[in-house]
This record gives structure tokens, sequence and C-alpha cells, in this order.
């Protein structure tokens, strides 16, 4: 009889399991995986500093904020589902030592709810993916040219790739111009568009897993961090920018180290077969050493922003 059991266990076991994964949210799939990580200790925590102006999020009021409520149905939806997977572990386990023979009137309603819930989840979904999507709809890609950057063992340096983002011309759509405190010789205006162009292009060379890219953009610490999402997730992805909105936040000297904080708030859609776009607010922290000749930014650290 123990052998029935076990026999009759396993199957059922997979269900449990696979209604489990249906359930839960995936790791993001974007460049750094929705982490906190980085080269200092407080880069892997959330940050929670007030910002000091209104992100674009929020100035598209109420669509916006359905974007935004994104992240607490992640929990809720994984919440689901430990709490199915307890109710459907202990059932079984009842059945199995309580001579139940998995057969009696519990289990079946404990995969009725399951399959509920997972219906839920997923009409859910479907409503998110229609009314987040209206948050873009009504304006074009976000596209930046990055050809002008070249690596390290290419023909120009980094420091001339990123001067060659500077076309002239006033701040360019989508970068604040709220007052912070920058030191007098700090162009602020080319290091945001140089900002926003390296995080398209980490974006991009992450999408093709390009590792010897990202080194030249990223700081040892923050590269070996991208390595280790590598070897977790090594499949080739598209992510797709849909609108990228910087904001200088502060820059300060550390030792021999300059360091700007930029806060980007981003429309993105992950997954290239939905619908469903996503609200990503993030902090990304550059740094250059003041007394190396030649050398340019490179990323430091991400924070997830604290709703």
């Amino acid at each position: 009889m123990r052998l029935k059991h076990i026999l009759i266990l396993l199957p059922i076991m997979l269900v449990v399991l696979t209604v489990m994964a249906m359930v839960q949210t995936a790791e993001a799939k974007r460049f750094g995986g929705g982490r906190s990580f980085g080269g200092r200790s407080s880069y892997s925590k959330s940050y929670s500093r007030p910002m000091p102006s209104k992100s674009f999020g929020q100035q598209q009021n109420t669509r916006a904020g359905r974007v935004g409520q994104a992240p607490n149905r992640s929990r809720w939806g994984g919440m689901f589902g430990g709490l199915l997977g307890g109710m459907l572990m202990g059932g079984l386990l009842g059945s199995l030592f309580g001579g139940g023979h998995f057969m009696g009137p519990n289990l079946l309603d404990l995969l009725l709810i399951g399959g509920g819930i997972f219906l839920l989840m997923r009409f859910l979904r479907k409503r998110r993916e229609a009314s987040v999507g209206a948050t873009s709809s009504g304006g074009s890609p976000y596209t930046m040219d990055t050809s002008s950057y070249h690596t390290r063992d290419g023909s120009a340096s980094e420091t001339s790739a990123w001067d060659n983002l500077q076309t002239g011309g006033s701040t360019p759509s989508g970068t604040s111009s709220s007052s912070v405190a920058i030191p007098p010789d700090f162009d602020q205006e080319d290091f945001m568009k140089g900002a926003k162009a390296v995080y398209q292009r980490l974006q991009n060379s992450w999408d093709k897993r390009d590792l010897d890219d990202i080194r030249t953009f990223t700081s040892p610490e923050v590269y070996r961090f991208i390595e280790e999402q590598y070897k977790n997730d090594p499949t080739p992805s598209t992510t797709e920018i849909l609108l990228l909105n910087g904001e200088l936040l502060e820059v300060k000297t550390i030792g021999n180290q300059t360091v700007a904080t930029v806060h980007f708030d981003v429309i993105m859609r992950e997954d290239p077969s939905s619908q469903a776009t996503e609200q990503v607010r993030e902090i990304w922290h550059f740094s250059k050493y003041e007394n190396k000749s030649g050398d340019n930014w490179v990323l430091e650290g991400i924070q997830q922003l604290e709703n």
C-alpha cells in the first residue's frame, strides 16, 4: 500500500508545482533583474530618499498609477502561490497518513480552488495589459543613437564616445532640468545625454548577452553581478523601451572619485509576446576617477526605488 500511495502522490505533486509556477511571478528579465546591487554596501538596499521633483510617471496621473501598482500584484501572486501550495500539500499529506487514499472530496476541492485562483490571476493579468497598454499608446517607442560609442579597444576613447553624444541645443526631452548641487565645472546636460545612452546601451547588450560590451561600461562589482545573472539566464531576450526619463539627483566626491546619482523612470516591455508594459523606477550610480587620464563614467550600482 505504501508504494501505491507514493505512485499516486508523485503525479499530484507535479500538479502542485505546476500550478505554483503558473501563479507566481518570475524575476524581471531586464538588465540587473530588478535587484539592488553594486560596489558599495548601501547599494544592496532599496533607495528611499524622497525625489526632488515629480517623476514623469506621477505626472501621467491615473494611467501611470495603474502601472506603478504592478509590483503589489506580483506580491499577491506570490502569496496566493504559497498559500495554494501549502493547502494542497497539507491535503496530500493528510490523505496519505489519514487513509483517504487521495480520493476524498477535500483533494478535489483544493484542485478546483487552485484552478479558480489561476483563472483569476490570468483574468487580472489581461486587465492589466489592457489598462497599462494605454499608457504608451499615444507615443512612439523611445530610441537613441548609440553608434558613437566605442569600446576600450576601439578607434575612439570612452571619453570621446561620451562627448560625441553632445549635439547642442536645449535639454533633450525626458531629461529633468531641476536644480541639484553640482560642481561648477560639471556639464549636467552632456552627462545626462551620456547616462541615458548608457542605459539604452546596457539594456541592448544584455538582450544580446554581450558581456564584453557590458564590461566596458560597468565597474568590476556590477560586472560580477551581471555575470551571475547571465549564468542563471543565458538565453537572449528582448526588452523594448517605450519611454525613458532621467533625472540627475546628486553629484558628490568620495575620495578621488566623482559619483553621480540618476533617477531613471522608464516604461518598458520585457515580454515581446505580451502587450503588457511595466513602469521601472531605478536609481543608477555612475562614478569615475578624477586622477586617471582618459577615465570615463562607469555604472557602479543600481538601487530599486521604494514605493
